[in-house]
């Protein structure tokens, strides 16, 4: 038994295969309840095999930002149906780091015919067909 006074603990997420499970639709439900504005979601690359998903929202004259670690082909719930502007945001994650979210593909930035895949995470390669192109049209005028 905790001493009365002592901290409450948050549960620890139980693990899967693919790393933590995250529960990113309780806690955006809360704000939704309060009708916070969705400003925007961001990923990071964290170079471990995780990433960082940070959702910020603006609510009673705040800012208020979301920090989320997931592994790596972890599918992430979306959104999208508490926030209709999250899918535009969700689909950019989706193209430019290579994540998957619930019932959601890419093609928003990158088309799928480009040949591009995850041009933002640090384990991708700088070259993509369209630099080789531009520097095979470079060479070809020296």
């Amino acid at each position: 038994m905790s001493s009365p006074g002592a901290p409450i603990k948050e549960p620890v997420p139980q693990s899967s295969p693919k790393g933590p499970q995250v529960d990113i639709r309780t806690k955006v439900s809360r704000l939704d309840k309060v009708r916070a504005q969705l400003i925007a979601i961001t990923a990071v690359d964290l170079a471990d095999g995780n990433f960082e998903l940070i959702y910020s929202f603006f609510s009673k004259s705040q800012l208020v930002n979301l920090r989320f670690t997931v592994a790596d082909g972890y599918e992430i719930d979306s959104i999208a149906d508490m926030f209709p502007g999250a899918k535009n945001f969700e689909r950019e994650i989706i193209d430019l780091f290579g994540l998957k979210f619930k019932g959601l593909e890419g093609g928003l930035v990158i088309m799928p015919s480009a040949n591009i895949v995850a041009p933002l995470r640090k384990s991708s390669s700088p070259e993509t067909p369209r630099t080789r192109a531009r520097r095979g049209s470079t060479d070809a005028l020296h």
